[in-house]
């Protein structure tokens, strides 16, 4: 009995020239004793193109060789694959699928010599035909699963959130939308809540000015400064906006920031904070950390965004134009951060840039095919 198993190398092996050592073994028995017994290439074409692949590889650099004993799993081979014995005796044999674990080509064979029943050699071979595969491109063309990765990776993709349809996700979407369907009310003020981590990265070569006719040459070399927090609370009808920098974005950072955005309309009634479930957010998070009493909470309305449905926020609207505003630069420290972050929030203020938001509920239905 002999095992072939499918190698993952082609006969070049690791490296050019090298040659793959069952393909040498199987060539020279092939090339030796069955090959020279043809008179031509005509005579036996399967076994015409082994010897032309095998002279052409056969005096690469690197190549190794093998002693001649070593072809006896070879021959082997050959009166399996080629119907016949090498020494033109034919020997009984059969086939059945193998146990092992597949190298990443096909599923091995297990060759069975019904002679003797033993295991003559172990050997990698390809499944078809001795030399049917030389280079390596042909192992991969043979292979399902690496020609389905190859197509995955051709296919057009798109980014789309899947919010799950559940009672209470709808629940939700639906008190978002209503809300932002109310008219503009400064005694009822709806604000939204967010936040975005930025990467802080430190020029090591400064970047050259720009000149008449050449932009701003940034060098491809920086250097890590960790990162940096920004909260922002929009009121999108109302065109204000407030922003604070920090280091970190735990609740003992995040309750201070929404004290603050509340405080900004004293004179409200009540103010409706729509925000999405990131455990910070959460009303049980705020009143741990700001007490059940704490007299922002008497004048709040929570209203919280369905599970995947953050794009409900309309805070992610205006953290976007900040991306592309101010953000869209190397910024090396916390300072730096909070100055350009705070000057884009009092030019925005006073432009009093609004936020149209016509997604609205009947939208909803038909979109998500809500009846």
């Amino acid at each position: 009995m002999i095992y072939i198993r499918p190698s993952v190398d082609s006969i070049h092996g690791r490296a050019q020239g090298s040659l793959d050592r069952t393909a040498t073994q199987t060539f020279r028995a092939v090339y030796n004793h069955r090959g020279a017994q043809s008179e031509g290439d005509h005579a036996c074409p399967v076994i015409a193109e082994v010897r032309r692949r095998f002279d052409r590889y056969r005096g690469c650099s690197g190549g190794r060789h093998h002693e001649e004993n070593d072809l006896e799993g070879s021959e082997a081979i050959l009166r399996g694959r080629l119907g016949g014995s090498v020494d033109g005796q034919a020997t009984p044999w059969c086939r059945e699928k193998s146990d092992t674990g597949d190298r990443g080509i096909h599923r091995g064979y297990r060759m069975l010599d019904t002679t003797n029943r033993t295991r003559a050699h172990e050997h990698h071979a390809h499944q078809d035909l001795p030399g049917a595969a030389i280079s390596r491109g042909a192992f991969v063309r043979n292979n399902p699963r690496r020609v389905k990765a190859a197509r995955d990776e051709t296919l057009e993709k798109k980014e789309w959130c899947n919010v799950p349809l559940t009672p209470e996700a709808i629940k939700r979407m639906n008190d978002v939308l209503e809300l932002y369907a109310r008219p503009y009310n400064a005694r009822e003020p709806v604000i939204c809540i967010d936040e975005k981590t930025k990467q802080l990265l430190e020029d090591i070569v400064p970047s050259r000015l720009p000149t008449p006719g050449r932009e701003v040459r940034v060098d491809y070399h920086y250097r890590r400064k960790g990162t940096g927090n920004i909260f922002l609370s929009v009121e999108p009808k109302g065109g204000t906006r407030v922003t604070r920098i920090t280091k970190r974005k735990t609740s003992a950072d995040f309750a201070p920031f929404f004290v603050h955005a509340v405080e900004q309309y004293p004179k409200a009634v009540k103010v409706h904070v729509v925000m999405d479930n990131y455990k910070t957010h959460l009303e049980g998070a705020l009143k741990k950390q700001l007490g059940i009493n704490h007299p922002t909470f008497s004048k709040v309305v929570f209203h919280f965004t369905p599970t995947r449905g953050s794009w409900l926020n309309q805070a992610e609207i205006d953290i976007g134009v900040m991306g592309s505003q101010c953000l869209d630069k190397r910024i090396g420290s916390l300072q730096i951060l909070d100055e350009e972050v705070s000057a884009w929030t009092n030019e925005r203020n006073e432009a009093r840039a609004t936020i149209t938001w016509k997604f609205t509920e009947e939208d909803a239905k038909r979109v998500f095919k809500i009846e």
